[in-house]
């Protein structure tokens, strides 16, 4: 094996400090990352304000549509170009070499960025935006070498949490960006505090604002400056040295400062030189070609998802009153509230994600998590394009929206990107940094990454466009497709990024060697020196040996998969071929054995997800009056069979029948998916009482194909909706009490390799938004068919014969 003392010391090494080190220096470049490429967002409004003011207009100055494109979208540019060239420098020149360059770029770039000159608006928003061009430039280059050193150094059974930790800091540092905003505002605005903008739009910004944002892009320099020594005094990785370089001693060197062991120089000495192929071979396209074609793929449509996340943030951050109108406010305390809101979703919903994926990695591995992340973000996409202006409400007074549920629209815009860092955002970081081989892992890496800041350019800008009002957009941009449209668009993106994933291995608990073919090779060259030496040894020409048998075999692993090789004896000639016999159909009765292992310990012990919503709500009781006025109570009418009717919601129904003792069959309609016909059909009891009603799910069953019907067997369900009337403070009440159960069992991949808190919490959700917005719909149904019997069925009168001869109508106590 090349290397293979170093090397397989390297993927057995227990955790230790210089693992964490290495975390500390590459996670340190992303902190720097995230904070530069995500501050800028905090600081646009307050760029409009200062530099793009127009005296006399009723709202505060705003960038241009295309100076605002060019401001927050150049430093994306950049990090394109910087993938792609610091990912082939890496390979070429060696990791350690370019590493500390891109850490030097960013902090002259960011304190440069706060330096921007100009005697006017646009100069300086060109200079702004040519020195984020250069910032990002350098934040691109450390993408492919944070995450090519931090997986050549790890241990291959923690490679994954390691690489993810690195990535990790990506929240950190976006979250940092927004705190040291809202503190460097926070104290301009106590020592220069203004009027808003509608009491005085020239006071409103104070000549010192222009400092803030200066502040805030410099800061970005400090981190990037505290890491670059420590960069520097990083050795080179040993499999760069060993199986690029080609050093030998160098790589025993590097590594005994590492791991604090010693190796036989004579075993390093054994390192020979292989047969390189160039990435745009077809040699490589035959080994690596679909799996690059996989990592880039999932990271395009990852990140076109990932950073269209300004598409929603108006709608949302206006709806629940974090921002009230601009005009409302002064131009510290804008920027104030806005570092603000993004530091709250920062917190509850991005940075959890991320420390999630290094918690679950590798123990559920890289595939299942990428697969679950654009699941679920398919999901909420669109759940939120199909109940979108139900969930925001409708515009209403001071810019905001009323009605809605704006609650519930929070949480899945934080669930939607919780999954993109508990998922692709994290994997598609790691996975391109382990399935290619050493000469060609950075650049490989850059190519990945550099599809995905494309992405990131699509959807923070196409769809910026995109999602613009097709009757009034913004000012200074066309009309676009909506919001609504938009947001399907996305969810079809993030479905097609699922698809993509398939694309990809799994590399969970793998050696490096392994995943990209490195080991293959090694393999041939032992073939080709046994069949040597069989020769040298008297092997005759049709494979007779007199010190051995005529043929060996010399087993191998790639991908998690053992292949056997068959060396023949020829003379000249060395023949590689799979070993037909047993090789083709033993891993297919292994998988199928496999399978039936599987299915037994599925049928021990089954994962079932336990969802649950409840919903309480109390309303006043009407009476309405017969058709001669006199009143009938609710009790009277859930008592009759048009009461009853009600309750089932019989209008909704294919069919029900009465089994007697209140207890009714209901035929739902049946319902096509999927080529699939399923028609649900449940048993519900309706018992009413002089002071309270009870409608309870007996049972719920599917019926259809064999299919359908194998389902009731992993599906339960119990539904309680209690009503009771009451008097408080003399006015007669309704309280309504629902609570839904729902058990399901969980038996399908991906999500039986995830804890089932994974499927609970989405389904909470989904299962708690549809009961709160079903009893609403519940209660302004039974009015209005408690109104309709009343007026029909007046109450029945008797008349009595007093003593004096005079008669007294009676009605029915209600």
């Amino acid at each position: 094996m090349v290397g293979s003392s170093v090397l397989t010391s390297l993927d057995k090494a227990k955790t230790q400090s210089y693992h964490f080190k290495a975390i500390i220096i590459s996670g340190m470049g992303f902190f720097t990352d995230a904070y530069d490429l995500f501050s800028i967002s905090n600081l646009t409004r307050l760029l409009g304000r200062i530099y793009y003011f127009k005296p006399g207009s009723s709202k505060p100055g705003v960038l241009p549509a295309n100076v605002n494109a060019a401001v927050t979208g150049v430093a994306l540019c950049g990090t394109l170009a910087g993938q792609l060239f610091f990912g082939w420098a890496g390979d070429k020149f060696g990791r350690k070499k370019v590493y500390g360059i891109t850490l030097m770029i960013m902090v002259l770039a960011s304190i440069a960025s706060g330096l921007s000159f100009g005697s006017s608006a646009t100069g300086v928003m060109v200079t702004l935006c040519f020195f984020r061009f250069w910032l990002g430039f350098g934040i691109g280059g450390d993408y492919p070498l944070s995450a090519t050193i931090m997986s050549e150094y790890a241990n291959k059974k923690n490679r994954g949490a390691f690489v993810a930790a690195v990535f990790a800091m990506q929240g950190v540092g976006l979250l940092t960006a927004a705190a040291v905003s809202v503190i460097v505002t926070a104290i301009f605005d106590s020592a220069f505090k203004r009027p808003s903008y509608e009491v005085d739009p020239i006071r409103s910004t104070p000549p010192q604002a222009d400092y803030v944002w200066r502040i805030v892009l410099m800061f970005g320099a400090v981190p990037a400056a505290l890491t670059f020594y420590s960069r520097s005094k990083m050795p080179e990785t040993a499999r760069y040295t060993a199986l690029v370089e080609q050093n030998a001693e160098k790589a025993r060197r590097d590594m005994e400062k590492v791991l604090n062991q010693q190796f036989d120089p004579a075993v390093m000495a054994q390192i020979k030189k292989e047969k390189p192929y160039g990435l745009f071979s077809r040699e490589f396209a035959r080994r690596h070609g679909r799996e690059l074609l996989g990592t880039t793929t999932t990271w395009f449509f990852l990140d076109i998802a990932f950073y269209s996340q300004n598409l929603f943030q108006k709608d949302i951050f206006t709806a629940v009153g974090w921002l009230p109108a601009a005009a409302s406010m002064s131009a510290l305390e804008e920027t104030f509230k806005v570092s603000r809101a993004q530091a709250l979703i920062a917190l509850v919903s991005t940075v959890p994600g991320y420390w999630f994926t290094v918690a679950f990695i590798d123990k559920v591995g890289r595939k299942p998590i990428q697969l679950m992340g654009f699941f679920f973000m398919t999901l909420f996409m669109f759940i939120l394009t199909f109940d979108y202006y139900n969930l925001r409400g409708n515009p209403c007074a001071n810019h905001k929206f009323c009605g809605g549920n704006h609650l519930a629209f929070i949480v899945l815009y934080a669930f939607t990107f919780f999954f993109a860092n508990f998922g692709p955002n994290t994997t598609t970081f790691i996975v391109p940094a382990e399935l290619f081989p050493a000469r060609l892992r950075s650049t490989c890496h850059g190519i990945s990454s550099a599809c995905g800041k494309a992405g990131a350019i699509v959807g923070a800008f196409g769809f910026l466009y995109a999602s613009q009002s097709k009757s009034t957009p913004d000012a200074g941009y066309p009309k676009g497709i909506g919001i609504k449209n938009s947001l399907l668009l996305l969810g079809i993106t993030n479905c097609l990024g699922f698809f993509f994933t398939f694309f990809i291995p799994e590399t969970k608990g793998k050696s490096l060697e392994d995943l990209s073919g490195e080991n293959d090779q090694q393999a041939q060259d032992e073939m080709t020196r046994s069949n040597s030496r069989r020769i040298r040894d008297g092997a005759d020409a049709d494979g007779a040996s007199t010190s051995g048998p005529a043929i060996r075999e010399i087993k191998c692993h790639k991908g998690g998969v053992n292949r056997r090789w068959s060396v023949i004896p020829a003379p000249g000639q060395v023949s590689r071929q799979a070993d037909r016999s047993g090789s083709a159909s033993l891993p297919q009765r292994r998988s199928r054995q496999m399978l039936r292992i599987i299915g037994r310990a599925t049928d021990k012990k089954k994962k079932v997800a336990k969802l649950y919503a409840k919903k309480q709500k109390t309303v006043p009781l009407p009476t309405f009056l017969d058709s001669q006025g006199n009143p009938q109570h609710l009790r009277v009418f859930l008592n009759e069979p048009e009461g009853r009717k009600c309750m089932l919601n019989t209008k909704t129904l294919q069919k029900y029948e009465d089994l007697g003792d209140n207890i009714f069959r209901c035929y739902l309609p049946k319902i096509e998916f999927l080529n699939f016909e399923v028609a649900p059909v449940i048993d519900l009891l309706v018992a009413a009482s002089e002071d309270n009603c009870q409608v309870e799910l007996l049972s719920c069953k599917f019926e259809g194909s064999e299919v359908v019907r194998s389902q009731n067997d992993r599906f339960s369900a119990s539904l309680k909706n209690h009503l009771t009337w009451s008097v408080r403070q003399s006015q007669e009440i309704l309280n309504v009490n629902l609570e839904l159960n729902v058990a399901l069992e969980v038996y399908t991949l991906p999500f039986t390799l995830l804890p089932v808190s994974a499927v609970e919490t989405p389904g909470n959700l989904i299962m708690q938004s549809l009961v709160d917005r079903l009893v609403p719909l519940f209660l302004e149904n039974m009015f209005n068919e408690y109104q309709a019997w009343a007026k029909s069925h007046p109450l029945p009168r008797t008349v009595r014969e007093n003593s004096d001869g005079a008669s007294t109508v009676l009605t029915p106590d209600i």
